[in-house]
C-alpha cells in the first residue's frame, strides 16, 4: 500500500509521469521526484504501523507545486536544526533543505508540507 517503501517508490513513478506528460522541466521533474522519494521513506521509517498513508498532488499554474500528506506522527522536515538521528534523517535534511520554497503544517492529524517550483 502506499503506506510502504514499494508505496513511496509506486508513488514517484506516478508524479514522474504526470509531469512527464505536462512537460515539466527536467530539473523540476527530477527535484519533485527526490524530495517525494526523501519525505516519503523518512515517514514510513518513523511509522512502522499498518494503517499508515501517504498522499502526493500536483497543482500546476505558472510553476508547479508539490502537496504531501501523511497520517503518520508529527514531524516537520522543513525545520532547522532539528535532532537528526539517522542517516536517512540527514539526507532528507540536505535534499529538502536546499529548497527555498517550502512550508510545512500540521492540519487535523495530518503532516502536510508544500514545496513551490
Amino acid at each position: 500500500g502506499p503506506g510502504t517503501q514499494d508505496g513511496v517508490m509506486e508513488l514517484v513513478g506516478l508524479l514522474g509521469r504526470e509531469l512527464t506528460e505536462r512537460g515539466a522541466q527536467v530539473r523540476t521533474k527530477f527535484r519533485i521526484e527526490l524530495i517525494t522519494e526523501e519525505t516519503g521513506m523518512l515517514a514510513v521509517g518513523k511509522n512502522p504501523e499498518h494503517d499508515f498513508r501517504i498522499e502526493a498532488s500536483l497543482l500546476f499554474d505558472d510553476g508547479v507545486t508539490l502537496v504531501l500528506r501523511d497520517n503518520g506522527q508529527n514531524y516537520d522536515v522543513t525545520e532547522e536544526n532539528k535532532d537528526l538521528t539517522s542517516m536517512q534523517e540527514y539526507a532528507a535534511d540536505r535534499i529538502i533543505g536546499s529548497h527555498k520554497e517550502k512550508k510545512y503544517m500540521l492540519t487535523s492529524g495530518y503532516n502536510r508540507t508544500v514545496f513551490r517550483f
